[in-house]
């Protein structure tokens, strides 16, 4: 149990420390999730300034500094600022983006279909997405092709609607082009 703290301790004075503007990266680039923790722990600290947090974790009365983390105020109110730099701005639940890269995961063989269909967009995340023609039209040309459609690359305008920053549904709203992802 006492590996485990500490690792988790100088894991988390790392972040800390990188998000305050204290180290450089570190070993491994910080998660979105990491900053977002990040940004909750130091809440109560951030918000009262005469508080602090110190944790430190010691094994047969020695002290490891690496697993040390004192943070007052000031320090709580940098790692979130930093943090929240980090994650950049929040995206808006819903917007358009134009001339996106688009492939598809699975999609049904009817231009009426309204369910079934998934897709990627990776400028705007790498997991599949629903994905919602706004027209009969704009999914035909998806089914037409002479090639497979999953084999395709698609140029699309996309309204792009989101949870928490998270895009959870892709509603087509043209699809411009398509280029064979084998060129």
């Amino acid at each position: 149990m006492g590996r485990f703290l500490a690792g988790f301790v100088g894991n988390l004075n790392e972040v800390m420390n990188f998000f305050m503007g204290r180290s450089g990266t570190p070993e491994t680039a910080p998660t979105r999730r990491q900053a977002s923790q990040t940004i909750r722990i130091a809440e109560p600290i951030a918000k009262d300034t005469g508080s602090q947090l110190n944790i430190q974790v010691a094994e047969g009365g020695v002290v490891n500094l690496s697993q040390v983390i004192h943070m007052t105020t000031p320090d709580a109110n940098a790692a979130q600022n930093g943090a929240r730099r980090y994650l950049g701005p929040a995206k808006p639940a819903s917007y358009i983006a134009t001339d996106q890269l688009l492939t598809l995961e699975q999609v049904k063989n009817s231009a009426k279909s309204k369910t079934g269909d998934r897709g990627i967009i990776e400028t705007i995340g790498s997991h599949a997405v629903k994905l919602q023609f706004l027209s009969e039209d704009a999914k035909r040309k998806v089914l037409e092709l002479e090639e497979n459609p999953l084999q395709s690359v698609f140029i699309v305008d996309v309204e792009v609607r989101s949870v928490e920053g998270k895009a959870m549904l892709y509603r087509i709203v043209d699809v411009k082009d398509s280029i064979p992802k084998d060129s």
